[in-house]
């Protein structure tokens, strides 16, 4: 999905949450030096570790998570009735499955990852903000790692 498609689930979870008291955790993802893989290769090649990405989340989701391009090289996962623990869990996967694959023209590409819990009376931007700020500390810590907000 597109960032509007993501502003639209988001909304929808955080309803949910309020309403049902169900929680949800959301998965920001950064692909770590994509500007990089942009000046090498192109930036065709760049749309194809997109398209690769993208294919390879698809991949390991549930049919109930949303799934979407934030902008650029960042994605969100949005993952109904999941905690920090679920969401890690995926997270690690998708890290791991990554690292694994081989992109024809640039090789071994990795992701940060940063995961935040829903928390009482958060909006989109808090818990946004909460997932973003651990995926920078991802960065920090040397990349392609998870870290939870």
């Amino acid at each position: 999905f597109n960032r509007a498609k993501i502003d639209e689930m988001l909304s929808y979870q955080l309803d949910q949450a309020q309403r049902f008291t169900h929680g949800f955790a959301l998965i920001v993802l950064d692909i770590d030096h994509f500007k990089q893989i942009n000046d090498t290769y192109g930036h065709q090649s760049g749309d194809q570790v997109l398209i690769g990405i993208s294919q390879l989340i698809n991949q390991h989701i549930r049919k109930s998570d949303t799934f979407g391009r934030w902008g650029g090289e960042e994605f969100i996962i949005i993952c109904p009735e999941s905690g920090h623990k679920q969401a890690s869990i995926l997270a690690e996967k998708l890290r791991q499955e990554l690292e694994l694959k081989v992109f024809t023209e640039v090789g071994q590409v990795t992701a940060s990852f940063g995961i935040a819990q829903h928390q009482e009376n958060d909006q989109a931007k808090d818990i946004i903000a909460r997932a973003d700020t651990a995926m920078y500390q991802a960065k920090v810590a040397g990349r392609n790692q998870v870290k939870l907000g």
